[in-house]
């Protein structure tokens, strides 16, 4: 499995024939569908509706819907979080209150919505049941606009499905492109992993090994962020600045989030050159408290490009999509992985076929 969680597998679904180096894949092979909940938690399978159901969202505007067949990802991002309590009123007619129990979470979802024509829409979803089938196993999801947990819970306690990709309804390109290269890395490891993530519109390169230090890569989009690791050091080809102010509010912003990843890294940050309200970010986040895992290695870790957007008041902050570069666990004890900003890997900022990765940052 290739770091970012997405891989080809045969799962004896029929064959959706897809363009990688001008080359189809082989019959049988067919690609599996990806979840992954707002714990850190992963699966793979078959991801649908019941008969006939759609997936609805309202965009501010009006409610759209589409058959699991347009849509090739949803992205699920917090946009309120809030501790409340039961209450009631002390007279009728009057405002003043009585609280009574334990504060309890509340949350609502944004979602982001990429179909397979190239189009994305923002919005919020409307509530809706979805089934992932692994082999004989069916898990049931539930796709909601507002979340309420237990009280004396917080907001980890709010799991909820964060990304969810339909691996055969891959985007399409402007003009038809195939999106899909073939990239080396130089000086190239044994064990090199490749990740990319396209900041012009928040999406995630498809990722194939071939060899050592060799890979298929497809992705939708430019601005390209692209980087390579190798045991516990990555190398990110960031490009772009923001200035001091925009950068503070976003960690101000950081700092307010309550999230599953409760330690968050500010690595670097890039303000659109096009829009002022719009800036992304590189982070590193990292899970300090306590985990359902049972193992050596308890603690998730995410190396993130964050899209975020700017309002006019200095608390009007959203963050409005999430991309994962690479992920992984380890032990308490365990240092997280080093991550370098790479002068040669800065170079790439599009894909370009039979490309070559210089890596500067991870020679011995």
């Amino acid at each position: 499995m290739q770091a970012n969680g997405r891989f080809w597998r045969g799962l004896g679904r029929g064959l959706i024939p897809l363009l990688l180096v001008g080359a189809l894949l082989p019959a049988g092979v067919a690609l599996a569908d990806h979840v992954v909940w707002s714990d850190g938690r992963e699966a793979d399978g078959r991801l649908e509706t019941g008969e006939g159901a759609m997936i609805r969202l309202h965009d501010g505007r009006q409610v759209l819907s589409w058959a699991t067949e347009s849509i090739a990802q949803i992205t699920c991002t917090p946009a309120t979080q809030q501790m409340e309590r039961a209450w009631q009123f002390l007279e009728a007619g009057k405002t003043a209150k009585r609280f009574s129990g334990q504060p309890y979470p509340t949350m609502e979802l944004q979602a982001d919505v990429r179909l397979r024509d190239g189009r994305a829409v923002h919005g919020h979803l409307m509530t809706t049941v979805l089934y992932l089938t692994r082999g004989a196993r069916t898990e049931k999801l539930v796709l909601k606009y507002k979340l309420r947990g237990e009280e004396g819970q917080t907001f980890t306690n709010l799991i909820y499905p964060q990304t969810l990709t339909w691996a055969a309804n891959p985007p399409a390109l402007p003009g038809g492109a195939s999106g899909a290269v073939r990239v080396t890395v130089s000086p190239a490891g044994a064990q090199d992993e490749v990740a990319a993530v396209a900041r012009s519109n928040m999406t995630e390169a498809e990722v194939r090994r071939t060899a050592a230090g060799a890979f298929h890569l497809t992705l939708n989009g430019g601005d390209i962020v692209p980087a390579v690791r190798r045991g516990a050091r990555i190398a990110v080809g960031w490009r772009g600045e923001a200035p001091a102010a925009a950068q503070a509010r976003i960690t101000q912003g950081l700092r307010d989030l309550k999230d599953f990843f409760d330690d968050r890294q500010l690595l670097a940050v890039a303000q659109a050159a096009d829009d002022p309200t719009t800036c992304h970010t590189l982070l590193l986040l990292s899970r300090a408290g306590g985990t359902t895992l049972h193992a050596a290695a308890t603690q998730p870790w995410r190396l993130e490009v964050w899209k975020w957007r700017l309002g006019e008041s200095t608390n009007d902050l959203t963050a409005a999509s999430r991309c994962v570069l690479f992920r992984g666990l380890r032990a308490s004890d365990e240092p997280l992985p080093q991550v370098r900003v790479d002068a040669g890997l800065q170079t790439v900022a599009q894909l370009s076929t039979d490309s070559v990765w210089r890596v500067e940052s991870l020679q011995p």
